[in-house]
């Protein structure tokens, strides 16, 4: 049987009001960075589950602000000044952790955490440090500006863990784990750098970004100088 014209036409209309909602909302969706986390690498539970949690906290916000939806920022960023310090002593655990006498073969938990952890808290301070273009809500510039001070001060103390360990001992997996990402450091200045430059920025907000600059200029000063020359 077939349908009466009038209800042919209203039904295609209603499938091609819902095919552009749905095409408006992908145009309006926030490209995403790239993935921190290696799909073939298996992590530590509770180094996998805090990790992850923080890496959706930062999205979820991005996305809020995006949008200007503020008690959903509000939570998001909430729940990730929350997760950075949980996170950052579950990848400490497994750095300082003794490896079990006998192992047959040598433990990469410690070296695969601590690159992941510093990758999820590399992509956070990239995306939160752009989100203060054009907003003046200065309860919302603090909030941003809490979960970048974890970040980057959780961060800052787990490099200080690394680079202080022996490069010829227990320090040399981590060379090899992380030499490869020490340009990635020089790029997260250059972002903080353009926004400074390019962003419109509320006096608060400009503050609280020269902060961030510096926290990342001497994590990348770090890196470089641990890691820089490894092969």
């Amino acid at each position: 049987m077939s349908l009466p014209r009038t209800r042919l036409t209203r039904i295609s209309a209603l499938f091609l009001a819902g095919a552009l909602a749905v095409s408006a909302s992908l145009a309006a969706a926030p490209a995403q960075a790239a993935d921190p986390f290696d799909p073939e690498v298996i992590l530590p539970a509770r180094v996998d589950a805090s990790l992850h949690r923080n890496f959706d906290a930062v999205n979820r916000a991005t996305v809020a602000l995006d949008d200007r939806r503020w008690r959903g920022a509000r939570r998001a960023l909430r729940a990730a000044r929350l997760g950075f310090p949980s996170s950052h002593l579950a990848v400490l655990r497994q750095v300082q952790a003794v490896p079990p006498a006998g192992g047959e073969e040598e433990s990469t938990a410690g070296p695969d955490s601590a690159l992941a952890g510093l990758n999820v808290d590399q992509y956070s301070i990239t995306r939160l440090a752009g989100l203060f273009d054009r907003l003046n809500r200065r309860p919302m510039i603090r909030r941003i500006a809490a979960v970048l001070a974890k970040a980057q001060t959780g961060r800052a103390q787990l490099i200080g863990v690394l680079v202080a360990l022996d490069p010829e001992a227990a320090g040399a997996p981590y060379a090899d784990a992380l030499a490869d990402t020490v340009p990635n450091y020089t790029d997260e200045v250059a972002a903080i750098t353009e926004a400074l430059a390019d962003d419109h920025l509320v006096p608060a907000a400009r503050r609280v970004l020269q902060t961030v600059l510096t926290r990342s200029t001497q994590a990348e000063a770090q890196m470089t100088a641990a890691y820089g020359g490894a092969d």
